[in-house]
């Protein structure tokens, strides 16, 4: 069951936690940028060596993130008295086991289910996930204005939910498992987040004619024939869930609101990865931002799923492998793709755009995200691309890579490798006239002068030099790189 919620008793331990440094920061300094319980737990022994020893904080990573046994009296004595009485952790002897993973982010406590759990052979299909590379992925890219109405769909331990918290009035979590709101709930009074109400319900069934500013949802997207884990399989085929998710999220959206859904979907022969999400949002009344971060074959695909619980049924791996392969041919499918699908609800035409960004290298980046919909929609406004010669810009923050070679006794340079730095990673190349028109950008020139000076000085036709160049421009304003100045900056 999940833990006791105590209000006085959670906000000592939350408090004599922050005290050791078990905190986000506190965990990556001993562990590195990627320290979700995951990563640590592939090595625990790796992860014991990391550790400072005799130190408070060792105890607590020991028992909450790494899931290994503790010495009783020192974990009650440096941690709480009152971890055994909350339903946190369980004595074995002289030692304390955890009841319950605990893991530190963005400036919250969750309480989860351990994920050893999935490698016993009793798993219980109602298994509530905690913090993972996915549920940090969605969290960083959520745009996070301040706004009315936040629901979260598939809440799960509720970490996105009560992150919305901070910048929404009023937070709906749902979950068709009752476990899980359970965990959500405890996980709400251990962070004293006081806004947030939790509904049991199937997809959109707990906010029938409601809309939200915000919709989050970590759905179980798993492309799967099987129906054993709440938080991995829905109960609906194939991709249905992911479709049906993004297909019905717009009817819960106010004007102007986003929604953000992380998916996996199947992608079959002579297709990209583009063309299933993009039939999704088709007439759906929103611009659609669609982010593709993975892609697998088949038994690649099925392999790291099935991972996860194969130490609890190791004899049944071969046949859960054949089973879900045999699914994905009879689908027709050749891969399988990860993504995050965005949605903004905005009445008149409507767009969609379809960018590769890989999950590992994306840090919070929300505004980054309002960023590419406001870039989207100052290029709409334009009219038409020779519009941006009258354009004054100022260039975001990057890292420009310049590699040079030497080939027959000369230097010759490659085209430079742009990387956008803060929020969303994305990168490019261009090659020598675009750099020297890059670094004519001081937000107070036109584009077209720019243009000019540059096409002047290499001894290039202006029209011609101007027709090859607007593209790139264009490009770099999407991409963020180039972001409009703002009419009291203008000279």
């Amino acid at each position: 069951m999940p833990p006791l919620r105590d209000p006085v008793a959670l906000a000592r331990l939350r408090a004599r936690l922050e005290e050791l440094g078990f905190t986000p920061a506190g965990v990556r300094e001993l562990f590195g940028p990627n320290a979700a319980p995951p990563r640590l737990q592939a090595d625990r022994a790796l992860s014991v060596r990391r550790l400072p020893a005799g130190e408070p904080v060792s105890l607590a990573v020991s028992l909450f993130l790494l899931d290994l046994p503790v010495p009783a009296a020192a974990a009650e004595r440096a941690l709480s008295p009152d971890l055994e009485r909350l339903g946190l952790a369980d004595r074995d002897g002289d030692e304390l086991r955890a009841r319950v993973q605990l893991a530190p982010h963005e400036g919250l406590l969750l309480a989860s289910d351990r994920l050893g759990a999935l490698e016993e052979p009793d798993a219980s299909p109602d298994h509530v996930a905690g913090v993972s590379p996915t549920s940090i992925t969605l969290a960083s890219l959520t745009v996070r204005r301040q706004v009315d109405a936040a629901l979260d769909v598939g809440t799960g331990c509720g970490v996105q939910a009560l992150l919305a918290g901070s910048h929404a009035r009023t937070v709906l979590g749902t979950d068709i498992n009752p476990r899980a709101l359970a965990f959500a709930a405890f996980n709400a009074v251990l962070n004293d987040v006081a806004n947030v109400a939790w509904h049991e319900g199937h997809l959109f069934d707990a906010v029938e004619r409601l809309r939200f500013d915000l919709v989050v949802c970590n759905p179980p997207f798993v492309v799967s024939p099987d129906t054993r884990y709440a938080f991995r399989d829905s109960d609906l085929p194939a991709d249905e869930v992911s479709r049906r998710l993004v297909r019905g999220v717009p009817a819960h959206l106010a004007e102007g609101g986003f929604a953000h859904v992380l998916c996996n979907w199947g992608r079959r022969a002579g297709e990209g990865w583009e063309d299933e999400p993009r039939r999704w949002v088709e007439a759906s009344g929103c611009d659609a931002l669609l982010l593709h971060h993975r892609s697998d074959e088949p038994l690649a695909y099925a392999a790291s799923w099935l991972q996860l619980v194969r130490a609890g049924d190791p004899s049944g791996y071969p046949a859960a492998l054949d089973r879900w392969l045999r699914l994905y041919r009879e689908q027709g499918y050749e891969a399988l793709e990860y993504g995050t699908v965005t949605l903004r609800r905005r009445s008149g035409a409507s767009w969609v755009r379809a960018e590769e960004l890989s999950p590992e290298a994306i840090g919070p980046s929300g505004a980054a995200v309002e960023g590419l919909f406001a870039a989207r929609d100052f290029l709409a406004g334009l009219g038409h691309e020779r519009a941006l010669l009258v354009q004054i810009f100022s260039l975001a923050d990057h890292r420009l890579e310049q590699v040079e070679r030497r080939q027959e006794g000369r230097s010759v340079s490659e085209p430079a490798r742009l990387l956008l730095e803060g929020g969303l990673p994305f990168a490019g190349t261009i090659d020598g006239p675009g750099l020297e028109v890059l670094s004519r950008v001081d937000g107070r020139r036109r584009v077209g002068a720019i243009l000019e000076e540059v096409s002047d000085a290499l001894g290039l036709d202006r029209d011609a030099f101007t027709a090859v160049v607007l593209p790139i421009v264009r490009r770099l304003v999407e991409l963020g790189f180039l972001v409009p100045a703002r009419p009291e900056s203008r000279p």
